[in-house]
């Protein structure tokens, strides 16, 4: 029955990648629309995947275009001369034009997670967020893309728990695997075919504001436990948290909570309490506790002599009302998750 329909992918990003991998081995996909390579956007994008070569690599059709906001006129007519009957949206972070969803003629297919489902957490940077809030849980939809933010018909939601070991990473594995399984079970029982759909309850909807990487700077009066939480959250393929050193700017990648001991209580937060010269590891004091960073990038000297030297700290609760008031300017109306507001 699949084999009958003209599925093609829209994506320019890792995780949609690995969704579009698990898809394609049980649904036929006819072509690839993704961003050339010498684009500009592709700077900005946190995770692009040049889908052109996945396409070479794994012998399927690839439509390159050239704006992130497909509304270039030569991008709009490649796209028209496909005759398209599902589009699968896999990585996408800017909203789908009109004219394209109304191209396709059965239905542009979407996905989205949050903590709080997505009628509480739609908007921009989910997976970041739930690290950064410390959250237990993850709700992920699939839904028909409609001209709003996240606002279109359900057709299908599941769930997984975040444990303490995860990352920005193994939390897209997460909500890759979710997706593709959700879109492989909705297009053959023909839940998508059929538009069995469930309208979303537009009433006290919620919103997610974005980061971007200046939103990155630590705050070591945190605890460590936050401040691990906040690491995880940003790293890569994301810009990735950072501290400053003597005016220089050093990227922690990855970094395991470490308990106060004896003696910790004569370092201040931000300070490097001990060197260790075996794998070129240094822990710095927290609020409560300390971090053992283990990963790390910037042009520092890392040696002895970082011992008693300080980092620099950020405040927290400026950045989190920076954030909010960035929100506001774009989207007056879109009020933010009632969490984020009084964290």
């Amino acid at each position: 029955m699949s084999d009958k329909l003209k599925i093609y992918v829209l994506n320019t990003i890792s995780a949609g990648a690995e969704s579009l991998n698990i898809i394609k081995k049980e649904i036929k996909i006819d072509g690839i629309i993704g961003l050339n390579k010498n684009h500009e956007d592709i700077n900005v994008i946190s995770g692009f995947y040049d889908m052109k070569k996945y396409c070479e690599k794994n012998n399927m059709n690839f439509i390159g275009i050239d704006t992130y906001k497909i509304n270039k006129d030569c991008d709009i007519k490649k796209i028209k001369e496909l005759q398209i009957d599902i589009l699968l949206v896999l990585g996408w972070q800017r909203l789908i034009p009109d004219w394209l969803i109304n191209h396709v003629r059965i239905a542009c297919i979407g996905g989205h997670g949050s903590p709080w489902g997505i009628e509480k957490g739609r908007g921009r940077s989910p997976i970041n967020w739930s690290l950064i809030l410390d959250k237990k849980n993850f709700i992920i939809d699939i839904f028909k893309v409609n001209a709003g933010i996240d606002s279109g018909e359900v057709i299908d939601e599941s769930s997984f728990m975040i444990n303490e070991f995860d990352d920005v990473n193994s939390i897209y594995y997460k909500v890759s695997w979710s997706v593709a399984q959700m879109i492989i079970k909705n297009i053959k029982n023909r839940n998508i075919l059929d538009k069995i759909y469930k309208k979303q309850n537009n009433y006290g909807v919620r919103y997610l504001p974005q980061r971007t990487p200046e939103d990155g700077e630590i705050d070591w009066n945190r605890t460590n436990i936050e401040v691990y939480n906040f690491i995880r959250a940003l790293t890569k393929p994301y810009p990735g948290a950072f501290s400053y050193l003597h005016n220089t700017k050093v990227f922690i990648w990855r970094a395991i909570p470490f308990e106060d001991m004896i003696g910790f209580e004569k370092y201040q937060p931000g300070e490097v309490v001990k060197y260790y010269s075996t794998n070129n590891e240094f822990l710095i004091k927290c609020k409560i506790g300390a971090l053992l960073v283990k990963e790390y990038s910037g042009e520092m000297i890392i040696n002895n002599e970082l011992e008693n030297h300080k980092f620099s700290n950020a405040n927290f609760n400026e950045q989190m009302q920076k954030i909010i008031s960035r929100h506001y300017i774009d989207y007056k109306n879109n009020k933010c998750n009632d969490e984020l507001l009084h964290f």
